[in-house]
């Protein structure tokens, strides 16, 4: 084995940000030093923009600064302030972005085979004080839309979803971003496709995507008016320019992401401590490695043994929200029992596209001997 094949001479991380070529960078490095056009709209943002959509079959894509600013302005778009029904099973910008709006976090459980916000549980939390759901695709295995677009139209909810791990997912035919009234995503430097910072909002309605670009850039309008209370959220042309470079080698790192994803299901179904996130295949990015373990004394056992040979997994998405004091003041309806129970029990694998094989198979042959030794 080649020592820089070797997980326990190199650390392995949960992930590592795919870099494309410094030399391809470059050369659109050199056009934004020529123009001397660094942000406001510049024409490689255009270019990005039009290229995401394309790329997601949707008609629009409003690029920002990042995925938690994009959750917001989406709230922001429907002027949200009262109860949003969301879940506690994700990363904290989910209901950062509630709570900076002025709007209440409402927590559910979630469905216990795609550990996505159970619509039942949704429908329970409904009160006259309730504007809007913020469901969160997790790990970019889709939500339930249809069942919950049903609950939002019947209530006159507005359904927001967190697509910040579901960049280029189709969901029942459809871009995910088509479903709800918005979608936003996250192009930070851990995701499948990244600007370095970033992210976008989008929406099939046009005057929701006019009222998001006007809100990214302080409130003006078109016509340099100002019509709303806005901030700046404007992506920039450097951040642009990694896009579309990496947005040339996106089936690549596809490709590599779901081949070791199913390495390890591979090396892995078999042990019956051990379950795995209900997926689509057709309908998944492949971004995470996600496995749920019988109990949580087995995954710290897991965890040390891992670490010890310099091998770095995470625990997303441990603790819930719910159970952090900065959120303390949120609703929550009934125990979330089904996401205690998940989040002290899941894990996630290092995956990210250059990764090696061998690493692969020795993270699986270290758990497989923890398993065995329990």
């Amino acid at each position: 084995m080649k020592e820089e094949e070797s997980p326990v001479t190199k650390p392995v991380n949960v992930t590592q940000s795919f870099l494309p070529p410094l030399e391809e960078v470059t050369e659109l490095l050199k056009g934004i030093w020529e123009r001397v056009y660094l942000t406001n709209n510049g024409p490689l943002l255009l270019e990005l923009e039009q290229k995401i959509a394309q790329r997601n079959r949707v008609a629009e894509t409003i690029a920002v600064l990042n995925g938690t600013i994009a959750i917001e302005l989406a709230l922001q778009a429907f002027d949200i302030h009262g109860e949003v029904i969301t879940t506690p099973f994700t990363f904290p910008a989910t209901s950062t972005a509630i709570r900076r709006v002025g709007a209440k976090p409402v927590f559910v459980d979630i469905d216990p085979q795609t550990w996505n916000i159970d619509p039942e549980q949704v429908g329970h939390a409904i009160t006259s004080q309730t504007e809007a759901i913020l469901a969160v695709h997790v790990f970019s295995c889709p939500c339930d839309v249809v069942r919950l677009q049903e609950i939002a139209d019947k209530h006159g909810l507005k359904l927001i979803y967190d697509a910040a791990h579901a960049n280029f997912v189709q969901a029942s035919g459809r871009s995910i971003f088509d479903w709800g009234d918005c979608s936003t995503t996250s192009f930070h430097a851990t995701k499948l496709f990244h600007t370095v910072e970033g992210g976008a909002c989008f929406s099939t309605n046009e005057e929701t995507r006019k009222k998001l670009r006007q809100l990214r850039f302080f409130g003006y309008d078109v016509d340099k008016n100002l019509t709303d209370i806005g901030t700046n959220a404007k992506m920039t042309e450097v951040s642009a320019a990694i896009g579309l470079i990496n947005l040339r080698y996106l089936d690549i790192i596809l490709e590599k992401r779901k081949y070791f994803h199913e390495l390890y299901l591979k090396q892995l179904l078999a042990h019956k401590t051990l379950t795995f996130q209900k997926i689509n295949p057709d309908e998944y990015n492949y971004s995470y490695f996600p496995i749920l373990f019988s109990d949580e004394e087995r995954l710290l056992e897991a965890v040390r043994i891992l670490n010890d040979q310099q091998i770095f997994p995470r625990r997303y998405f441990w603790p819930l929200l719910s159970e952090i004091p900065a959120f303390r003041n949120a609703g929550v309806v009934g125990d979330l029992s089904v996401a205690k129970s998940v989040a002290s029990r899941i894990l996630c694998l290092p995956l990210y596209p250059d990764m090696q094989e061998t690493t692969v198979i020795k993270i699986t042959e270290i758990l497989t001997d923890a398993i065995r030794n329990r």
